[in-house]
């Protein structure tokens, strides 16, 4: 199967930049020609031409470049190409200098990582193993292949100063940039570390970490620029994700700085604090955040970069905004977000006008700006009573409701037919019955608010109600509903469905009303029709059969009052009569795995049942197969049922056979019998002994140390002396059900504690002592 490798892919398929030197340009011209004409592996051999120029030029986009046409051309020609690429790359690594090697060992670590984020249920299926093939990377484990895509990161950024010298223009001929990116990626070194970061930032959280592992439970981490680029950044566990992650962020700003590379400088400030933002456990956080957008701002005394500064707080206040609930006072404080960030916005977008971070604030200002509303009717609402529609609405000072009255056909086509622009259209060539034209209510904070509307009285009818701001570019709103004073009670018992006609107003029954039912008995079959009338307490009543009555809708009539309704179902009787004779057999064998070899004993028995009746099925022949992993049929015998409806026999399983789950199938001669059990065949020893942990009867705190006993005891009831005991502890954070009632899901990452080797005494008794270090990325206030 092909691989997706995204960023391969991307790279191979841009189009070629004008910048390429003519001898070049040209032997590339040609390799597109013979990919036009179908033509792959003429393709590869100019490519091996310009390889062998690139190299003897000391070309290193062009030898990049060859490399990867190579990988896409062996995803064409080979059937094995995703080990193929790889091992290319791997030979390539070898062979080249920098800076070739440190981009090569940068695209190697991003294709491990894609081919782990495409595969990533095969990864978490398998155990982690002692030993790794270093040959085909599709074997590995999920802690090695981490290992290594980190390890390639970690190669590809050795020597920063070396590649902190080379522009990106130098690698033109393999990238499509977009405009006045140079600016924010300058060199050679802000590409292979922004790359990395894809990785480092990562939320992939389901690698079992050591106890001391690095948590981002810090202020200091969140610090303005200044003291962030000067701070010391260590962690006992140098793997972990987030610790390299501060660790590039951190040499990408001292870099920047040191060269006055303000764009990219800011850029990558913002990136890390939007980062340790996310996955900080600190208190306050956001308030820190903005403390040092606006203290990191200061130092470029209102050059345009600042700019991106302001955009990060307006964004901020934005979101803060949309927390805002009128009937939760605890998030009344965000009340006024909104209209902080418009201010700011405001002001941004006059000062750095044509800036990048003007530009951003100016779409920010459109999104708070954007006026919305929706209303919201009662399906029914009795007829000519004056009733409300609620409305909510955000940037609106005025609406105009015109309610239109339609038939029951055109109100299902606008409901379930047609588009925004066709209902728009159907409503264009009608006249409204009725309109109302309140005003609505100017907070001035931007925020959505909801408010009744009071409607007209409205004869019996079907009707449908539009909301239109009334300005050049009108915001629209539709809803449908009728106007009747009758209601439907609907009760479903396990024979019939009865459906009650009462009085909207007062709930009286109403009798001898016209029912029309009109319904389907099955997917995709043609409606049904039946005429009823409504007895002394108003109902109607619809037998249960066999069939399902699907799509119901009633229509109603009595005297000059007309209702319709729709959307029920009637599903068939529970105990509808069935006479047909049922036939069924049980399977069980002697155990549930087996080795291959041994003898696999079964036993069968089979019974009939008709309507509630049931009885054992004697001297029948039945025919009994086993079947291998490949649903091959591995051995088949015939037996025939005894006086207690019962069979037994048993089948050797192969020696040299494949290993997996097995099935018995049994099938009946003169009667319909189709039954399966399932058994494993594996290689494997059977356990001698087995370990037990003794229940732990104390209350521990965090930071205590805590004893497990266990016991190591044989099968034949003799306890194991002086035998190794290899532990691992592992730390999970778990919270109650409750807890989940009033605060947002929750997961950490198992995280291990301790690990080491024991023995057992002459008793087969061992301990395990360990410490309760609590897991610091998880808040207090939880």
């Amino acid at each position: 199967m092909r691989p997706p490798y995204t960023l391969l892919i991307l790279i191979l398929f841009t189009q070629f930049v004008q910048a390429q030197s003519d001898p070049y340009a040209d032997l590339w011209l040609k390799v597109e020609s013979f990919e036009r004409q179908g033509l792959p592996k003429s393709a590869l051999d100019m490519v091996t031409q310009i390889e062998t120029k690139a190299e003897k030029d000391g070309n290193h986009p062009q030898q990049i470049k060859t490399l990867l046409y190579r990988s896409k051309y062996a995803l064409t020609l080979e059937e094995n190409a995703q080990l193929t690429i790889i091992q290319n790359f791997q030979k390539k690594i070898n062979q080249a200098e920098a800076p070739v090697k440190n981009v090569l060992q940068n695209l190697l670590a991003d294709l491990y990582w894609q081919y782990f984020q495409q595969n990533r249920y095969r990864f978490y299926q398998r155990s982690n193993t002692i030993e790794t093939s270093s040959e085909d990377f599709r074997t590995w484990d999920l802690q090695s292949i981490f290992d290594e895509i980190h390890r390639l990161f970690q190669a590809s950024l050795q020597n920063p100063e070396a590649i902190k010298m080379i522009s990106v223009e130098s690698f033109n001929d393999i990238l499509s940039q977009a405009e006045n990116s140079e600016r924010y990626r300058p060199t050679l070194y802000d590409l292979l570390a922004q790359n990395a970061l894809t990785f480092y930032k990562t939320d992939e959280n389901s690698i079992t970490k050591p106890a001391e592992t690095f948590v981002l439970n810090e202020s200091n981490y969140l610090s303005p620029l200044d003291s962030f680029k000067s701070m010391t950044i260590k962690s006992p566990d140098s793997s972990s994700l987030q610790f390299n992650a501060l660790i590039i962020y951190q040499s990408l700003i001292q870099f920047h700085d040191k060269e006055n590379h303000k764009d990219a400088l800011v850029d990558a400030d913002i990136d890390r604090l939007q980062f340790v933002l996310q996955h900080a456990t600190v208190e306050n956080a956001e308030t820190l955040f903005q403390n040092s957008l606006e203290a990191s701002r200061t130092k470029f005394n209102d050059e345009e970069v600042c700019a991106l500064y302001d955009y990060q707080i307006a964004q901020l206040f934005s979101n803060q905004g949309h927390r805002y609930q009128a009937k939760n006072e605890s998030t009344h404080q965000y009340r006024w977000k909104f209209k902080e960030a418009l201010e700011l916005c405001n002001s941004t977008i006059s000062q750095f006008k044509g800036s990048r971070g003007a530009d951003q604030c100016a779409m920010l200002k459109e999104q708070i700006l954007d006026a919305s509303v929706n209303i919201r009717v009662e399906n029914v609402i009795p007829s000519n009573t004056f009733s409300k529609v609620l409305v909510t609405y955000s940037n609106l000072h005025a609406l105009t409701f015109n309610i239109y009255e339609v038939g029951v056909q055109d109100l299902t086509n606008f409901r379930t037919k047609y588009r925004s622009d066709q209902q728009r259209e159907f409503l264009a060539k009608r006249r409204p019955s009725s309109n109302v034209s309140p005003e609505l209510k100017s907070e001035g904070d931007f925020q959505t608010h909801s408010t009744e509307i009071s409607l007209p009285k409205l004869a019996n009818g079907h009707y449908i109600i539009e909301a239109k701001s009334g300005e050049a570019d009108s915001i629209v709103a539709t809803s449908t509903f009728q106007a009747s004073n009758f209601a439907v009670v609907d009760q479903c018992t396990n024979t019939e469905m009865i459906y009650q006609i009462v009085d909207r107003t007062n709930g009286a029954p109403l009798p001898n009303v016209r029912v029309v039912l009109n319904y389907q008995t099955g997917y995709g079959s043609a409606f049904s029709t039946k005429t009823l009338f409504t007895d002394s307490e108003g109902r109607i009543q619809l037998s249960k059969t066999r069939d399902s009555y699907r799509n119901i809708s009633l229509t109603l009539k009595k005297d000059d009052e007309t209702g319709y309704f729709d959307g029920y179902y009637a599903y068939l009787r529970d105990n509808y009569e069935d006479n047909e004779t049922h036939y069924n057999a049980f399977l069980f064998t002697d155990r549930s795995i087996y080795r291959p070899g041994q003898t696999l004993f079964f036993k069968a028995i089979v019974v009939k049942r008709q309507k509630e009746t049931s009885e054992l099925v004697t001297n029948k022949l039945v025919t009994v197969t086993l079947k291998d992993v490949n649903w091959e049929n591995v051995a088949s015998v015939e037996l025939k049922t005894n006086e207690f409806g019962s069979v037994a026999s048993e089948f050797v399983l192969p020696e040299g056979g494949l290993t997996g789950n097995y099935t018995l199938q049994i099938e009946g001669k003169s009667m319909h019998i189709n039954s399966f059990a399932q058994v494993s065949v594996e290689e494997y020893k059977r356990p001698k002994f087995e370990t037990n942990f003794q229940p732990v009867t104390n209350t521990f705190r965090i930071n205590d140390t805590i004893t497990v006993k266990g016991l190591a005891q044989a099968y034949a009831g003799s306890r194991i002396s002086n035998a190794k005991v290899v532990y691992r502890v592992h730390r999970k954070v778990r919270f109650p059900r409750w807890y989940y009632w009033s605060r947002p899901s929750f997961s950490s990452e198992p995280q291990e504690i301790t690990q080491g080797v024991t023995t057992t005494n002459d008793k087969g008794e061992f301990e395990i002592d360990f410490k309760a270090i609590p897991d610091l990325s998880v808040q207090k206030s939880h």
